[in-house]
């Protein structure tokens, strides 16, 4: 019966048209330039086939999952009616999800489109699309006779206008930051909202400050970052959230994809963008949760149970798979300007078998960029990330664009510990010379914040939940430190009263700096209960910077703070006292240097707090030797300020 039923799906060859359509699904025979047209179609021959493969399984029908360009293809070609110039999309096999409120998680369901092509308009005007699907059969059927079934759909029209929007991100020129693909900077203003702890659409308090998100819970707090003025935020692939492969070996979780369809909808409606993480750290080592952790890896029985992460990296059938999974992100989502960064692994350090076997890692981020850029023409950045040292040779693989590691530290310095990491002659690393100066690539803190303890061993969420003065103190520092944007911060994404505080400060200074890749030169220097973090650029004649007040700083702002279990926790035993409001330092002033000598300037000060206020305006004058004396404009805890 199995046989009869699969040669009557493809009997429907003769009469596939009758059922096979394309539509634009979204927005409409009108489309904005770097915005996304969504095509729909239906096959009915094709359609018939992948019914067939889920109900009697390999060997039967077609798997959607390996459609390849060259062999079972879906794709479309869209042309720019006066240029001439053309661009081709590939398709993917999709499932709408829906919501189930009663079992609190999304299910599968059916679609009038099962297929969909995705493309970002680059180009203003009117683009002609031409849908196009071809299904290779064969088997024992007609004397064995291979049959193809070659598909047009009628073209499609839609008309681009102009819009605000500045397309993909690449790196700039000049090796610091990254730029738009009109040459338009960007700085990125950023937060890990890595995943919903669940896979369920809400989320509850056992415990608070401990909470367990779900899927409604993480679009929230991703639109909340980009209500606010954050324009970046980090997603990780883990199993347990927008990771589509886990339960069984190249199948894809569609309700999974869901999720990372509308994250990345946010992103495309309020000009956020992605830095993708593919690949959680969790599922490749042994001592984590064993639901998903290399045991439970779906890699794992293909390479044998005995195998190792490094053999699933190196092994051609797994390899393959990872392929596969790629190919199937690429077209799903990489069609949009608004996936900032694919990082290939999470936390490289820790993946089993990575300290003995670098070359292979280095082997399989090279591989894998590779089959992005030529085999999909991919042009995204690509990255990988680090918790601590060693990092070996892997960012100077021409492969990696962006260098990028994981800084956490509790300590009064950990902000000039992550300048010195950036720019050299960091005493606990081995990155003496500083990123900046090793690899001359763009830089970012992909996860910051503190770490355990650091007295009675609470978590540091905990720490973080009593006041966000660290969060804070992080995201203002590290910009002027050398990197692309802020700290991308780690703790606290599900709390959007500290977004509320911070970033709209942050993007209106970053707004209103004019040109922030001019600004190339990283300064750090302290005197007294001052210390700044600043940038100039080549010629002198500007700088922007942070000043702040370090009795301002968590081990002093936090006396009455009890962790989740109600312990009240135990603050640093430094030299400085506790207080509640940031230390009188009197008329403390600090000198910066490397501005041009004996030019007059004007100091403008901004509030870090609340909408990034104006304080105050002062003119000064450098001296011979281009140093500049500041002077807080008020009693404040930190201020930014620009100098021109």
């Amino acid at each position: 019966m199995k046989q009869l039923l699969f040669f009557a799906a493809v009997c429907f060859s003769a009469a596939a048209s009758a059922k096979s359509e394309a539509v634009i699904l979204s927005p409409g025979k009108t489309i904005a330039r770097h915005h996304t047209i969504e095509i729909g179609l239906r096959h009915q021959l094709l359609d018939s086939l992948v019914d067939a493969w889920f109900e009697y399984g390999s060997g039967n029908g077609v798997n959607p999952y390996t459609l390849d360009a060259g062999k079972n293809e879906v794709h479309a070609l869209f042309t720019h009616v006066r240029t001439g110039k053309t661009v081709t999309a590939q398709g993917f096999y999709y499932q709408a999800a829906v919501a189930d409120e009663r079992a609190n998680q999304y299910r599968s369901s059916t679609t009038d489109w099962p297929w969909r092509i995705r493309f970002a308009v680059p180009d203003t005007g009117v683009w002609e699309c031409l849908v196009q699907v071809e299904v290779p059969l064969t088997g024992k059927m007609a004397h064995d006779v291979v049959l193809q079934n070659r598909f047009l759909y009628p073209v499609i029209k839609f008309n681009c206008v102009s819009s605000d929007r500045h397309g993909m991100l690449r790196v700039n020129s000049g090796q610091r930051y990254l730029e738009h693909a009109d040459g338009t900077p960007f700085f990125a203003i950023g937060q890990n909202i890595a995943w919903a702890d669940k896979p369920i659409l809400r989320g509850f308090s056992p415990l608070m400050p401990v909470y367990i998100s779900g899927y409604y819970d993480m679009l929230n707090y991703v639109n909340s970052l980009g209500d606010q003025g954050g324009n970046y935020v980090r997603i990780i692939m883990a199993p347990w959230s927008t990771g589509i492969e886990w339960e069984k070996a190249g199948e894809y979780s569609q309700e999974r994809a869901w999720v990372m369809d509308s994250i990345l909808k946010i992103a495309e409606r309020k000009n956020m963008y992605i830095h993708l993480c593919l690949e959680m750290h969790s599922g490749y080592i042994t001592h984590f949760d064993r639901e998903y952790s290399w045991y439970a890896h779906p890699y794992r029985a293909l390479a044998g149970k005995d195998s190792t992460v490094t053999e699933a990296l190196t092994q051609q059938a797994t390899l393959e798979l990872f392929k596969q999974r790629y190919r199937y992100i690429h077209r799903r989502w990489g069609y949009s300007p608004h996936i900032a960064v694919y990082e290939l692994m999470s936390e490289l350090t820790f993946w089993q078998g990575y300290t003995d076997h670098k070359e292979e890692f280095i082997n399989f981020h090279k591989t894998v960029a590779a089959y992005f850029k030529r085999d999909l023409e991919d042009a995204h950045i690509f990255s990988t990330c680090f918790g601590p040292a060693p990092y070996g040779k892997m960012f100077g693989i021409p492969e990696i664009g962006v260098t990028s590691i994981h800084h956490y530290g509790n300590n009064r310095t950990s902000n000039r510990d992550g300048y010195a990491l950036i720019n050299g002659k960091h005493p606990y690393t081995v990155e003496k010379r500083g990123f900046h100066r090793r690899w001359n690539k763009p830089f970012i803190f992909g996860e910051a914040g503190m770490i355990a303890g650091p007295v009675n061993a609470a978590d540091p969420d905990d720490y973080e939940y009593c006041t966000d003065v660290n969060f804070h103190n992080n995201s203002w520092a590290s910009c002027f430190s050398g990197s692309y944007g802020t700290a991308v911060y780690w703790y606290q994404w599900k709390n959007n009263g500290y977004r509320e505080k911070n970033y709209p400060a942050l993007r209106r200074f970053f707004d209103e700096t004019k040109n922030i890749t001019a600004y190339i030169n990283p300064y750090a220097t302290e005197k007294g209960l001052l210390e700044t973090f600043y940038k100039t650029n080549a010629e002198g004649t500007a700088a922007i910077g942070w000043l702040h007040n370090t009795t301002y700083w968590w081990g002093n702002m936090t006396p009455d703070c009890s962790d989740r279990a109600k312990k009240k926790m135990v603050l640093p035993n430094d030299d400085d006292k506790t207080i509640t409001t940031p230390q009188d330092i009197g008329d403390a002033t600090l000198t910066i240097s490397g501005l041009a000598k004996k030019q007059n300037v004007t100091i403008t000060w901004f509030s870090t707090r609340g909408k990034g206020e104006l304080l105050k305006t002062e003119t000064a004058r450098t001296d011979g030797r281009g140093r500049l004396t500041l002077t807080p404009p008020d009693k404040g805890a930190d201020w930014a300020y620009r100098v021109e």
